[in-house]
C-alpha cells in the first residue's frame, strides 16, 4: 500500500505539472486515477496540507497552486452528446436501438465528503 502522503505528493506533482504546462483541465479515462486526483484536489484545499505537500514538491522544483480541474472522459463525452449526435456519420439505429432490449451500462459517480470518490458501473 502506498502511504497517503506519497500518493498526495505524486498527484499534486502531476497537477502542478499540468498547470505549469498551461493545462487547466485534465481528463482521465481511468476511474481510479480520476478519483485519486479529485480527492487530492479536495485534500489540498486545506492550507496546512497544501503547505506540507509543497515542502515535499520543492525538492523537484514544483509547487501546487491549484487552478486545475479534473474530469472523467465520460463527463466530457456526455457534455458533448448533442454536438456528437449532430456530427455523427453513421446511424446507431437498428435492432438494438431500443435500449429496453439490451442491458445498458450506466455509470454513477459516487460522491463522498471530498467530491467524487469513485465510479460504479451497473447493468440496468
Amino acid at each position: 500500500m502506498v502511504p497517503p502522503e506519497a500518493n498526495l505528493s505524486l498527484n499534486a506533482r502531476n497537477l502542478a505539472l499540468a498547470h505549469n504546462s498551461g493545462y487547466n483541465n485534465v481528463v482521465c479515462t481511468c476511474p481510479t486515477s480520476y478519483a485519486n486526483l479529485k480527492e487530492c484536489i479536495g485534500d489540498l484545499e486545506d492550507d496546512k496540507t497544501r503547505a506540507a505537500i509543497n515542502d515535499v514538491l520543492k525538492a523537484v522544483n514544483y509547487e501546487y497552486t491549484g487552478g486545475v480541474t479534473v474530469y472523467h472522459a465520460a463527463e466530457v463525452l456526455y457534455s458533448l452528446k448533442e454536438i456528437l449526435a449532430e456530427r455523427a456519420k453513421f446511424s446507431l439505429s437498428g435492432p438494438y436501438s431500443n435500449t429496453s432490449r439490451v442491458p445498458l451500462y450506466k455509470s454513477i459517480l459516487r460522491r463522498g465528503n471530498r467530491g467524487v470518490v469513485g465510479i460504479s458501473y451497473f447493468a440496468g
